[in-house]
């Protein structure tokens, strides 16, 4: 068995030149030498495994096919059309994966790689299911699944995961059974699922392996208000990260377009454009935020800096932006 470190991403046709530029930031920028990489697939052709692959010449890259695990969770009446259907996969890693890989570090395909991450494969969860980075929700969002107002909550975007832990609990067939029963409960859908079934054997890894856009427009005072909450990391934790990002989460908001549209001002649009130029990957379009997010962008471009978070909090009660 190969002793490199596995990765694991996910991806569809739309998102195979996505995934390629992520792919291709941390063949250069992760500091690995060698990794085992596998793609959980969602109908690829024999041209996106192709330019997938390219992104990381010297590494080995598997395609496990996902779609009849999608087709369960989509059995039981879970909304994937308010998710990227191909986000799901993450929750069968327990299952597809081959039993003797013990840790992967699953990384969402909208992430791009700025520095070396080596320092994450010398963690060895142990007794733990999964290491993230907090994500900031109200509390209602974590009650309706189940948890406490204390309880940790991740984001499901960058995650150290100990599969034979996640095996021991049957986790597949527990998400299965967690959207059947909480379809109309859960926001979040997958992440809501590994945030339940993981409660209390959580690791929470320090910001700057999984930096999101809101990160980047708002100070963390202003995010803390943004969000409705307020136990997150401190602020010199917060300024840390934002001043030097491991990983960028290119994570859907109102705040930027997403890189791979053409009218993108994200602080980081850069270095995925050019890296979407160098693999001959044209831009999807010019934005790709809803009619509602480009309205609270265009409306809180006005609003001064110390009023924004909490125009914005108030945007987020009616309109979801």
């Amino acid at each position: 068995m190969s002793m490199a470190p596995n990765l694991v991403y996910a991806s569809d046709h739309y998102f195979a030149g996505i995934t390629t530029v992520s792919l291709n930031s941390m063949y250069m920028n992760s500091g690995l030498r060698q990794a085992d990489v596998y793609v959980l697939a969602d109908g690829l052709s024999f041209e996106d495994k192709s330019l997938i692959s390219s992104a990381c010449p010297s590494w080995r890259v598997n395609y496990v096919e996902i779609r009849p695990f999608l087709n369960e969770v989509e059995g039981v009446g879970a909304d994937l059309t308010r998710v990227p259907a191909i986000s799901a996969a993450r929750l069968a890693l327990d299952q597809i994966l081959p039993k003797e890989i013990g840790q992967v570090l699953y990384v969402d395909s909208d992430t791009f790689v700025l520095e070396s991450i080596k320092d994450l494969f010398t963690l060895d969860l142990g007794g733990i299911a999964i290491g993230g980075v907090k994500d900031l929700v109200d509390s209602s969002i974590k009650t309706r699944i189940g948890l406490s107002e204390s309880s940790d909550y991740i984001n499901a975007g960058v995650l150290l995961i100990n599969l034979n832990l996640l095996r021991d609990i049957d986790f597949s067939n527990k998400s299965i059974e967690f959207l059947s029963s909480m379809s109309t409960k859960a926001k979040y859908l997958d992440q809501d699922a590994i945030n339940a079934l993981t409660d209390g054997s959580k690791l929470l890894l320090p910001l700057e392996y999984n930096l999101m856009s809101a990160n980047l427009y708002f100070n963390r005072d202003g995010y803390c208000v943004f969000r409705c909450a307020s136990d997150y990391y401190s602020l010199d934790e917060y300024e840390t990260a934002v001043k030097h990002p491991k990983i960028i989460h290119y994570a859907n908001s109102f705040t930027f377009s997403r890189p791979w549209f053409s009218a993108s001002t994200h602080p980081y649009a850069d270095v995925f454009q050019n890296t979407m130029s160098h693999f001959g990957i044209e831009a999807f379009g010019k934005d790709g935020r809803s009619k509602k997010q480009r309205y609270a962008s265009k409306m809180l471009g006005i609003v001064p800096d110390v009023l924004r978070p909490y125009v914005t909090r108030g945007l987020r009660k009616f309109n979801d932006v």
